[in-house]
């Protein structure tokens, strides 16, 4: 038997038992630090030093895992399962390489590092704050590892032995095979997928400790920051807020690889075009749409102290539609170029994701309410209402898109029949939305804080307004003949002259 059956599936069962010693470590910090408080004491460092010791150690070992299994592959260790399905002699040795996530159990596996490498990141990232809301950020990401590791020890398992090992293997598939995007699209997808992980953690967080919050016993910044010159006597904002470097780097790398995948699609399966409202392709963009919405609101906590629940919201929305999305794609239950159509990782995940969201909903209609702040609209011609009008379009988009998509498992689950929801139905709700999108970013590129002031803003955009119709009809005269096209172009126009 291979030697890296037996290094693989002991990385993997060694980071199960760590991530559990490490949520029962959190979980008896988190208890220590509220004794503590209660007799006037300093809590134990040890406690929590030990649990982020067991998060950085995963990280190690998730490494060691894809390494070897890189290894294998690369050479064409036929004993290994994972090696035997999708590796050949013949490979190139790039693409065998990159093999890793091109089938469900390598694109787990890769999964389980990317996640392990934001959660080490993360928790060094604020090593030096202590508390209990840190406790429990520690605790959701260490739940969430703890899944995966689960699939990759038992339906996902990459590192089964093949006994006798066949002489030659399949390959990848071919699509897989013919274009250097195989390289980067799905990584960046990955980067984008994952990194949604860690705004839900620190929701989850912020709705758990809530109490503490409050009480401003749990500072969001060390003591020696608070106390010179930083939140001074000032009610600390919300932890969601801390959440906008994370959001914004996993937000740019899910747009990075939408893109990517448009190229892909368009150069390799001939589909005419870079966007076909294939199920798998919505399941990317469902995640996109409510991490937009969400990196739109939490500017408008921060500048003006409103939908602080909204954004708890949405952050638990998002991670729900990136397990959503990994569920389509790997449960089998999707005929697509993109799906493993074997697979029995499907219950499992429908499990998990049924367990995150009733213990989500539970915490927003339990401490949801408690977040409200005093602060209030203005006036209707404000940045933060153009803010609220665009978080409610992207969301209608999302809803629009779930529906569209999950519609046809619905009927085939509940009456056995097979219908199809097509490019009709998707150009015909989203188009219009896509358009009021564009109105609402032009009209708020002009648009202060506050209050705004009508006659003000029609004076910095009637020369960008003229311009725009100019082009628009420029594109009339090249040949467009579509009224909807000329929209989104005068609209898109205008925006872009604005700024």
């Amino acid at each position: 038997m291979s030697p890296i059956i037996y290094l693989g599936n002991g990385a993997i069962a060694l980071a199960i038992g760590l991530s559990l010693l490490g949520v029962i470590l959190y979980a008896v910090a988190r208890l220590d630090s509220h004794q503590a408080r209660q007799a006037h004491r300093l809590p134990s460092g040890n406690l929590a030093a030990t649990a982020r010791g067991t998060i950085y150690a995963n990280f190690i070992l998730m490494t060691v895992a894809n390494l070897a299994m890189v290894y294998a592959l690369l050479s064409n260790d036929f004993g290994v399962s994972y090696v035997a399905h999708v590796g050949a002699i013949e490979t190139p040795r790039w693409i065998s390489a990159i093999s890793l996530w091109s089938s469900l159990e390598g694109s787990i596996l890769f999964w389980g590092w990317i996640l392990t490498a934001y959660s080490a990141v993360c928790i060094y990232f604020y090593r030096e704050r202590d508390g209990s809301f840190w406790f429990s950020v520690g605790i959701v990401l260490l739940v969430v590892q703890i899944f995966f590791y689960l699939l990759l020890a038992f339906p996902a398992n990459p590192f089964q032995a093949v006994i006798p090992p066949p002489p030659n293997g399949p390959g990848p598939n071919p699509l897989l095979q013919n274009h250097w995007l195989m390289a980067i699209h799905p990584p960046c997808l990955y980067l984008g997928y994952i990194g949604f992980t860690v705004p839900f953690a620190f929701a989850i967080a912020t709705l758990i400790e809530r109490e503490s919050i409050s009480r401003r016993e749990d500072p969001a910044l060390p003591v020696r920051e608070a106390t010179s010159g930083g939140l001074g006597d000032r009610p600390w904002p919300s932890p969601i807020l801390m959440i906008r470097r994370w959001l914004l780097f996993a937000w740019s790398f899910q747009s990075v690889a939408i893109m990517l995948g448009g190229w892909w699609s368009y150069a390799v399966l001939g589909w005419g075009g870079y966007w076909a409202w294939d199920p798998v392709e919505n399941a990317s963009l469902m995640p996109w749409l409510a991490g937009t919405a969400l990196v739109h609101s939490v500017i408008v906590e921060e500048k003006r102290g409103i939908l602080s629940v909204w954004n708890l919201t949405l952050a638990v929305v998002t991670f729900l539609l990136t397990l959503l999305g990994t569920f389509l794609t790997r449960s089998g239950v999707l005929d697509s170029v993109h799906s493993f159509t074997e697979s029995h990782v499907g219950p499992y995940f429908l499990v998990f994701i049924g367990i995150v969201l009733m213990v989500s909903l539970y915490l927003l209609l339990w401490q949801g309410p408690k977040f409200r702040k005093p602060g209030r609209i203005e006036n209707l011609f404000s940045l933060e209402v153009l803010f609220l009008f665009n978080n409610l379009l992207f969301v209608s988009f999302c809803f629009v898109v779930f529906l569209g998509t999950l519609y046809p498992l619905v009927v085939e689950a509940l009456q056995g029949k097979r219908i199809s929801v097509g490019e009709p139905y998707f150009n015909q709700m989203t188009v219009p939305l896509a358009g009021m999108i564009l109105l609402v970013l032009s009209v708020g590129l002009a648009t202060p804080w506050k209050k705004g002031n009508v006659a003000a803003f029609w004076r910095t955009t009637r020369l960008p307004a003229l311009i725009a119709l100019l082009s628009a009809a420029g594109s009339v005269a090249l040949g467009v003949r579509s009224v909807t096209v000329g929209v989104i172009l005068f609209l898109a126009g205008w925006a872009c002259w604005i700024m």
